[in-house]
C-alpha cells in the first residue's frame, strides 16, 4: 500500500531540519491509514521518512499508534524508517 499521496512536505519546509514541516490537512488521513494498516498486523510494515534515494540511518520500532502519534505532531524524522513489529512480537 502506498501512502505517498498522504505525505506532502510543507511549503515552509527546511530540508536540513531534523523532523519534516509536513502539510498539517493532510496529517490526520495519514495518521489513519498508519492506524488501520496497524489494526492489527499481521505480518507487520514499516515507513520510511526519507528522501528518494537517500539512507535509512536510524530505525525505530513502535505500534501504529504511537506512530501516528508521531505523524499528528508532524515530527517524522529524516533519514528515518519506522518498524511496526508483526502480531505477537516487539
Amino acid at each position: 500500500m502506498s501512502v505517498s499521496g498522504l505525505m506532502r512536505v510543507s511549503d515552509a519546509a527546511k530540508w536540513d531540519a531534523p523532523a519534516w514541516a509536513m502539510t498539517p490537512e493532510l496529517l490526520p488521513s495519514l495518521a489513519e491509514a498508519v492506524r488501520v494498516m496497524g489494526d492489527p498486523p499481521p505480518q507487520g510494515f514499516t515507513l520510511r521518512a526519507t528522501w528518494v534515494g537517500s539512507e535509512v540511518r536510524e530505525e525505530r520500532a513502535m505500534s501504529a499508534d504511537e506512530l501516528a502519534e508521531v505523524i499528528l505532531a508532524s515530527q517524522l524524522n529524516e533519514f528515518t524508517q519506522y518498524r511496526i513489529p508483526a502480531r505477537g512480537s516487539r
